[in-house]
């Protein structure tokens, strides 16, 4: 998929981003839990494109997009 402006293309980049944070930390839950570890810390993305970061807090903006 080709971005047409730099909100959508980090907007992009940020949701794989999560993915692959939901599933490390998700697999690293799993092997906490059976191996016995200490609880894991929560994943924090960060994101340095202000429009990115409106667009991902308000999901009312995606329906007026075609992202």
């Amino acid at each position: 998929t080709v971005a047409l402006s730099t909100c959508e293309a980090e907007y992009m980049a940020l949701t794989e981003a999560i993915k692959e944070a939901i599933y490390l930390y998700n697999s690293y839950n799993y092997i906490r839990i059976n191996l016995g570890f200490s609880d894991l810390n929560k994943p924090r993305i960060l994101i340095d494109n202000k429009a990115a970061q409106k667009l991902a807090e308000n999901l009312e903006f995606i329906k007026k997009l075609s992202i």
